[in-house]
């Protein structure tokens, strides 16, 4: 029997001038869900001062380069898309003037200050970008006031658009007549743009390695899952302790946030029976099981299931769900369980040497261990 292995995804995001990009961790929680290895690249505080020398845009152009090039040696067989705003979209259209030899697969723009004529069959003939979504606000003042720096090689085409859609099927304006500079970064707009063109395997890409890397087997998945989960999860509810950064999450038309008076006391990590066990539906069934209540973390961008009876968060890492993807065998899922059982004793390790110095270490149980605790109540 042949075994067809799902690939990972690569995903990039930069932000822009006067923020520490706060847009690119909200984004972290849904393209990891969906099974993209994710790097939200900072490169610190930019001022609007800074952003009328052009000599300062250089060291940040050497910057992103170098990141790039480190994401591509750690993931060889791989071009990665890339999400920008603002000044992070001329570090981006800069970058790919300047070297031929920096690829992507997708990319998104928004808030964009780069000119309405740059080069983009340039940059395609070059095979150095698949396709390109440039979100338009016409009401983005900081894109049009851009347009009175023209020695920093900025433009407006985030207000405007680019000149060149008709000719080139791969470049696409989506207008929004409302939108102003940041309008762009929100859930809902991550939901209904960023991810279904991400996500879109039917859009034709000139880029032979595409967003890809190689099939995954089971172990790699797991190591992957594994890692993905300690940085993105567990580090930061760890980070999120010292400052009592957990909120009770009250569902309304406009959700509002109680903090809880004191942080959670440590936090359970509960393996499935089966990937599919990580879903969504099964993860709201666990929560009513064992009357747990839903808060937020990591601010308020991490949900959690926590327990006011021994002040523990029990997580089902939705990560997992994706196991059974990656690691499918047509025919059955033994591989995705497979998964799971090395992503369970990868985690049980890590947690040994990383945290059990703590008072209260993280734990790993399986569900079945939750199951029977309940029947012994009863």
């Amino acid at each position: 029997m042949s075994v067809h292995y799902p690939r990972k995804k690569i995903l990039v995001s930069l932000h822009g001038i006067r923020t520490r990009g706060e847009w690119q961790k909200e984004l972290c929680p849904l393209v990891s869900e969906k099974g993209w290895k994710y790097y939200p690249l900072d490169y610190g505080y930019f001022s609007v001062g800074k952003l009328a020398i052009y000599l300062t845009h250089e060291r940040k152009i050497s910057w992103f380069r170098d990141k790039i090039n480190k994401i591509s040696d750690e993931n060889p067989n791989a071009y990665p898309s890339i999400i920008v705003h603002s000044f992070g979209s001329l570090i981006l259209a800069k970058a790919l003037k300047r070297y031929p030899d920096l690829k992507f697969d997708k990319v998104i723009l928004t808030g964009s200050i780069i000119p309405v004529d740059y080069p983009w069959e340039n940059i395609f003939n070059r095979a150095q970008v698949s396709c390109v979504k440039n979100l338009v606000g016409k009401a983005d003042f900081w894109s049009k006031l851009a347009l009175l720096l023209p020695w920093t090689g900025a433009g407006n085409s985030g207000a405007l658009g680019f000149n060149e859609t008709a000719k080139l099927h791969s470049l696409e304006n989506v207008i929004y007549e409302e939108f102003n500079h940041g309008d762009a970064l929100h859930p809902e707009v991550y939901k209904a743009r960023f991810v279904p063109f991400l996500e879109n395997s039917s859009i034709s890409t000139n880029n032979p390695k595409a967003n890809y890397l190689t099939y995954v087997n089971p172990f790699h998945a797991a190591c992957w899952s594994a890692v993905m989960y300690l940085r993105q999860y567990v580090e930061r509810f760890y980070r999120s302790i010292q400052t009592n950064d957990f909120y009770y999450r009250i569902a309304a038309k406009t959700p509002t946030y109680d903090q809880l008076p004191q942080p959670p006391k440590g936090l359970v990590v509960v393996i499935p029976e089966s990937p599919s066990g990580a879903s969504a539906h099964s993860r709201d069934d666990f929560d009513r099981s064992y009357d747990l209540k839903s808060i937020v973390f990591s601010f308020k961008a991490r949900g959690a299931s926590f327990s006011e009876q021994d002040s523990l968060i029990y997580d089902i890492p939705s990560a997992l769900e994706n196991l059974s993807v990656y690691t499918e065998v047509l025919g059955n899922n033994s591989s995705g369980k497979e998964a799971l059982r090395m992503f369970e004793g990868i985690l049980r390790d890590e947690f040994s040497k990383k945290f059990g110095h703590l008072a209260i270490p993280p734990k790993v149980i399986k569900i079945t261990e939750m199951k029977n605790r309940k029947e012994s109540d009863v």
